[in-house]
């Protein structure tokens, strides 16, 4: 007999020992990286064992008529594994392969849950299928013995839980992804195509020819020969060894350009096989991106965001595993994924082993998720061949969140500033003056902005960005939140830097989504006071090139009128910048902002929950018991926004056959789910009460706007809110 794996519609068959045999050599394959090949290849041939049952064999036959999941197959080959190795190893593969189309399981209790349990035991404790007739096709000889990172052992010591959980997570995605790579090229007839673009080699010498013919290393006078300083000190630290980076450079230096070179140094001389590059916002991620395909080409960068837009179809079959030489995405993918148990999510997290990666604006990394945050860094860098680097203007204090002593005795995790004298980059690049001027109200706010020819404020609250925009006449007057969908903000940046190069009114009221690494330039800046290193970021959009003296190009920090609720997310920073800029004359200094993160980052916590990871999520995985990790749990708690929002989809001209789809049921392809991200905002609760009756549900979280005047392109979705903060959207 012959047994079956797939099936497609003109009856032609995959062999279920072919597929079995593609999904190990490719598992095993992707696990050479972290060298757990072994494991790889072991949980590849197991995977779909229960495949081998009669029942099943009748069913993909169309012999049997059942629903799809009718005849469990996973769980029979996560028995197998158990059974074959009854420790952390077994453990380890099981939670792999029954895993492996649910998406990662709570481990659950092995005397208590049976197999009813949603559970990896309730999987465990399971009746399955006869699956027995695998023995006649395979043989299993090579089971794991071990993990071969530092930090892994069978017997757990203090901090491995965490790491051996990580370790599962990484297997997991080394098999989900080949398991969909064979199906796919099984389904296609190996005609998808997936270029994974130039080698590193390739790309490097495309940089060196760019920094060339652009003179960004020979600059001799003032400011370029600053930025020329800082560049060659990235390329001279890149070819060093150490694991563990801070670049502190002020806004204008030129990180971006140098953070890259150094990146694609060190991934040379080291063989390192990517670049990602994690950047905070969706706003940002676009300028970044155009940036790196002018150097390296179309088909070398990999834009990994949820509503990136891709043309070109290798491009978006890369987007789903991240096999490409550049990676940029964002903070919210990037560690959401590491703590996602959806396999959708955690195909990729392979492919960020053995990889430089970048972490731009690394003082945004939201504080009640920074330690679970860190530790994902950490055990890319300890255990899977990373080098990481903390980039940003406003470098927060985060070694010590770093661990010290590691489990294995090894010297404990040092960050290792790349640039010598970051004190003398921020007195070259200073380029503004802070002033504080107290409480104002909107309509002083709104006279003292018309007094200006060009000049952008930012506010905390999306109410009054809108507020204060209504109360602004006359041309070149643009507003931008995150009630605006993501192609009119994009529209509006790019009339506004029109009207910046070009001489011309130009009066923005913004929310912080233009505060960090938007490439806009204006001679004056109101800024809402909040965290302090928010209002250097804001500084960071004024004088940008340097043209006027700092002493003329002021950041005017104001207070917002009482009617205007601090958002709950700034309210600590808030707090700690008043305290450590009281009688300063100069708060963007480098001692200011030191004390700054020092005082945000100490914690006074009586509680069992650290205000640093407000969920306990390392603790979880760290304090669980006999390895049962709370994968599914943890999946649905962890979020980087902290934020219980419902998404509105803004139907537009392209969008009939969307909403047909959505009205009649019908599933949506994945470029059509990207055009409702680009499409849509996010909004609370309470406003969602207030516009009821004018949107159509489509599922728990998302809704359909049905009536057109409730949109407006330069406003947004028109819903009054009392409370909601710009911090939290990204």
């Amino acid at each position: 007999m012959e047994y079956i794996a797939h099936r497609k519609e003109n009856g032609n068959d995959q062999l279920l020992l072919d597929h079995l045999t593609g999904v190990a050599n490719m598992a095993e394959y992707f696990a050479a990286d972290f060298r757990a090949e072994d494991f790889g290849r072991c949980v590849g041939m197991l995977h779909d064992i229960g495949k081998y049952s009669n029942r099943f064999q009748r069913y993909i036959r169309g012999e049997e008529k059942l629903k799809r999941g009718d005849v469990d197959h996973s769980s029979a080959g996560a028995i197998e594994a158990y059974h074959m190795s009854a420790n952390a190893i077994g453990l380890i593969m099981s939670y792999c392969i029954s895993g492996h189309h649910s998406g990662l399981l709570d481990g659950g209790s092995k005397y208590d849950d049976n197999e009813s349990a949603a559970t990896l035991w309730g999987r465990l404790n399971k009746e399955v299928e006869d699956y027995s007739s695998y023995t006649n096709e395979i043989q299993i000889s090579d089971k794991p013995q071990k993990p071969h990172i530092s930090l892994i052992t069978e017997s757990i010591n203090e901090k491995g839980n965490f790491s051996l959980s990580f370790f599962i997570r990484m297997v997991f995605s080394c098999l989900v992804d080949a398991d969909f790579l064979d199906t796919e090229k099984y389904m296609t007839d190996g005609m998808q195509d997936r270029d994974a673009g130039e080698d590193i080699h390739s790309l490097k010498k495309k940089l060196d020819s760019f920094l060339n013919k652009n003179g960004y290393l020979k600059g001799k006078k003032g400011i370029n020969k600053y930025r020329s300083d800082i560049l060659k000190e990235c390329i001279e630290e890149g070819k060093g060894d150490e694991k563990f980076y801070t670049l502190t450079v002020p806004t204008g230096g030129g990180k971006t350009i140098s953070s890259l070179a150094f990146a694609l140094e060190r991934a040379e001389k080291a063989s390192k096989k990517r670049v990602i590059y994690v950047i905070p916002y969706c706003s940002i991620i676009e300028q970044t991106v155009d940036i790196f395909r002018h150097i390296f080409g179309e088909n070398n960068v990999l834009a990994a965001y949820s509503n990136a837009d891709y043309d070109d179809e290798n491009l978006r079959l890369s987007a789903d595993n991240w096999n490409k030489p550049i990676v940029v995405t964002t903070s919210v993918q990037f560690f959401e994924s590491f703590y996602s148990n959806r396999t959708s999510a955690c195909r990729k997290l392979h492919n960020v082993a053995d990889s430089v990666i970048i972490f731009d604006e690394a003082q945004l990394l939201p504080e009640f998720r920074l330690k679970p945050c860190i530790r994902v860094i950490e055990e890319l860098g300890v255990n899977y061949g990373c080098v990481a680097v903390l980039c940003t203007a406003t470098q927060p204090s985060l070694n010590q969140f770093f661990e010290k002593v590691l489990i294995n005795r090894k010297p404990g995790i040092i960050l290792k500033e790349i640039c010598a004298d970051t004190k003398e980059l921020f007195t070259v690049f200073r380029r503004v003056s802070f002033n504080k001027i107290g409480k104002i109200s909107d309509d002083e706010l709104a006279e003292k902005l018309e007094d200006h020819e060009q000049v952008l404020c930012i506010v905390s609250t999306r109410k009054q960005a809108a507020n204060l925009f209504k109360l602004l006449d006359g041309d070149g007057i643009y507003h931008l939140s995150t009630l605006m969908t993501a192609e009119h903000r994009r529209r509006t940046l790019k009339d506004v830097r029109s009207r910046l190069q070009n001489n011309k009114r130009c009066i923005v009221v913004s929310t912080s989504l233009i505060e960090a690494g938007v490439d806009v330039d204006f001679p004056c800046v109101y800024k809402a006071e909040t965290g302090l290193d928010s209002i250097i970021q804001a500084g960071g959009r004024c004088n940008r090139e340097g043209g006027m003296d700092a002493d003329r190009s002021i950041v005017y920090v104001f207070e917002p009128e009482d009617k205007y609720k601090t958002p709950r997310m700034l309210k600590r920073p808030l707090e700690v910048e008043q305290m450590v800029t009281n009688g300063e004359d100069d708060i963007s200094s480098t001692d200011i902002i030191r004390k700054y993160f020092d005082t945000l980052h100490t914690i006074e916590d009586s509680g069992q929950k650290s205000g640093l990871d407000a969920d306990d999520i390392v603790g979880s995985f760290e304090n669980a018991e006999k390895l049962s990790y709370p994968f599914d749990t943890i999946g649905r708690k962890f979020r980087m926004i902290d934020s219980d929002t419902y998404s509105v989809f803004i139907p537009d001209e392209r969008s009939d056959n969307i909403v047909w789809k959505l009205e009649n049921d019908i599933m949506l392809t994945p470029d059509e789910y990207r055009h409702i991200g680009r499409c849509s905002v996010n909004i609370y609760e309470n406003e969602l009460n207030k516009i009821r009756n004018y949107v159509d549900q489509i599922d728990d979280r998302s809704f359909i706007l049905m009536d057109s005047d409730l949109y407006d392109e330069r406003m947004g979705l028109i819903c009054d809110d009392d409370r909601s903060g710009e911090a939290i959207f990204f």
